[in-house]
């Protein structure tokens, strides 16, 4: 699972900003802009786990949500940058669900497996019980 911690140190990695300072600098804001979209697309969390983490209210994260930071944004260097984050998180994000996804498959195999012993010890039981009563018959 991606947790907000790790979205978070990736994001200042990247951009070398702190996004948990209170700054309005525009680096600060996109760089907190880019920690709410990525939080929200591969964190499995509401925006109030978001809003507290970074110690904002949760009308924020919605502003920051909802408002594109980046399109009117002319250095494109940092728009690659934030692009390859995005698909740095997507790609985690679809190992994290394939792992997942792959444990599930393995339990319901261990299930079926483990059913197929007891449906032998069954068929084993059920076969001496026969026996028996052939035997109490003659």
């Amino acid at each position: 699972m991606i947790t907000l911690q790790m979205v978070a140190d990736r994001v200042i990695d990247k951009t070398g900003i702190n996004i948990m300072s209170k700054g309005r600098r525009r680096v600060a804001v996109e760089a907190r802009a880019l920690f709410v979209e990525l939080a929200v697309r591969y964190c499995d969390v509401p925006f109030l786990r978001i809003s507290d983490f970074l110690g904002m209210e949760h009308a924020s994260i919605l502003h920051y949500r909802n408002n594109e930071y980046f399109s009117q944004y002319n250095d494109y260097l940092y728009k690659i940058d934030r692009f390859a984050l995005i698909r740095e998180f997507k790609e985690k994000s679809a190992i994290i669900k394939k792992k997942n996804t792959e444990s599930a498959v393995d339990i319901v195999e261990d299930a079926i497996y483990k059913l197929n012993d007891v449906l032998k010890t069954l068929q084993e039981q059920r076969s001496r019980l026969l026996e028996l009563e052939t035997l109490k018959n003659e």
